[in-house]
């Protein structure tokens, strides 16, 4: 008998076990699906703009359920809109423990690094976030602006092309696709890219400068000059398409049109030296050295390290009959590594 009762008695034990652990997973099943519904409510408020109440729901969430990832994650944009990355990243990390396959935390902690220009902790991030199976156009856009700042432009092609190809009409990775062809001084094919990138936004005004400084690469001078009137109309104060409208202008010796458009360029940035260095320049062909070698010293005052100024300056002293000042700024040019001057310098010995 006591053996029976004994086998009873074990038996009674693993039938309470058993129940018991019925009501718990019954009760965390409970639990998460409240957690998920919560978690709804606040992508909901978080899409309509409300990120006090979208915080509280992610937050009310993970109390409900701590061992779910997409509050973490959600919760950790919410952070980054507000730049606590520090919080952000740790979300990120909250989130991994969870999920070491979410692919979305991997590409915030990526994003957080590219915004801080830690490249090479972003770079192997990014490319975890798409091998977990993260691949929205952004993850390949990201990495490739990152190869593009390693200067490994070929990668960099390859990430643009695969953003491209994810979303066709993704304006901005065409233009970066156009940039990076311009670094491997493929410049018909940067102006189709940069003309694709107007097809999907005609209203970004750099896109037109930059087919501008293309065409000015492959002599197309008069096509230039359009384009960048295109950007300054679309913004009147892009002082950097005014100045290189300029020299456009100046390629084609309209040397007037050319010192209006420095002589803009220095009304809205006074500090830009480059158009005081260009307006030194125009004003040497129309002979006007005097006011050249001002400009000049006006450029070198903002930049001293300007290399090209020195060797401006220098040709505007020789015309004037300064030789020794000539000498002198040749002689700085040189030290800068303008190599242009060494020829000036045999004037000087």
């Amino acid at each position: 008998m006591k053996y029976l009762r004994i086998t009873f008695f074990l038996l009674l034990i693993s039938s309470t076990v058993f129940s018991q652990n019925n009501e718990i997973k019954e009760e965390l099943s409970q639990l998460k699906k409240q957690a998920k519904l919560i978690y709804n409510e606040g992508v909901r408020y978080a899409k309509n703009g409300n990120i006090i109440k979208a915080h509280e729901k992610f937050d009310q969430a993970l109390l409900y359920f701590s061992d779910f990832d997409l509050p973490y994650i959600e919760r950790a944009k919410l952070f980054l809109l507000d730049n606590k990355t520090d919080l952000a990243i740790n979300d990120c990390n909250q989130a991994l423990k969870i999920n070491e396959n979410s692919g979305e935390a991997y590409y915030l902690k990526a994003y957080i690094k590219l915004k801080s220009k830690d490249y090479q902790a972003a770079l192997p991030e990014f490319t975890k976030s798409i091998n977990k199976g993260f691949t929205k156009p952004q993850a390949y856009y990201y990495r490739g602006i990152i190869h593009f700042e390693m200067k490994d432009y070929s990668n960099a092609l390859i990430d643009f092309t695969l953003a491209i190809d994810k979303k066709p009409n993704f304006s901005y990775a065409y233009n970066e696709r156009a940039t990076t062809k311009r670094m491997l001084n493929d410049f018909h094919g940067a102006i189709h890219d940069y003309e694709q990138a107007l097809v999907h936004d005609s209203s970004i005004a750099i896109v037109y400068r930059n087919i501008a400084d293309c065409k000015i690469k492959i002599g197309d001078y008069e096509n230039a000059l359009e384009d960048y009137s295109k950007a300054i109309k679309r913004d009147s104060n892009y002082y950097i398409a005014l100045n290189n409208r300029g020299i456009a202008y100046y390629q084609i010796n309209n040397f007037e049109s050319a010192l209006n458009d420095f002589s803009e360029v220095i009304k809205i940035n006074k500090d830009y030296a480059p158009a005081y260095n260009n307006l030194g320049i125009t004003k040497i062909q129309l002979q006007n050295y005097i006011g050249a070698e001002k400009d000049f010293d006006k450029a070198i005052k903002i930049n001293p390290e300007y290399g090209e100024a020195y060797m401006n300056r220098g040709h505007a002293r020789e015309l004037l009959g300064k030789f020794s000042s000539a000498c002198s700024d040749w002689k700085k040019a040189k030290e800068l590594g303008v190599k242009e001057a060494e020829k000036y310098m045999t004037e000087c010995e």
